[in-house]
């Protein structure tokens, strides 16, 4: 974010920013930065009919394909940003908990 945050305020963001410059598609957001966004997770999600994202549909049979394009997509994306994590994956993998403040 450094990258699109520098941008917005006119100064260049730190050369050490592994982030995206955003502004373009912040101005436009029919002209996306990535084509994707890609994380370390080995979880698969029916966000259609699951929107609460609780079953994961990566271990069924129906999906193994995906679950390897998906890993290997991430892998891609590891090399060309020169990531110095070795890893691509993530061991076990924990869900996000969120509760909303309390007023």
């Amino acid at each position: 974010m450094l990258p699109a945050l520098g941008a917005l305020a006119g100064v260049p963001g730190p050369k050490t920013s592994e982030g995206l410059d955003l502004t373009a598609t912040l101005r436009d957001p029919t002209k996306p930065a990535h084509p994707a966004l890609t994380f370390a997770y080995k979880d698969i999600f029916d966000l259609v009919t699951d929107p609460g994202e609780l079953i994961n549909l990566a271990g069924q049979p129906a999906h193994p394909a995906r679950a390897t394009a998906m890993t290997a997509a991430l892998a891609g994306e590891v090399k060309k940003l020169d990531d110095p994590h070795p890893s691509p994956t993530v061991a076990e993998p924990k869900p996000a908990v969120w509760s909303q403040p309390v007023r």
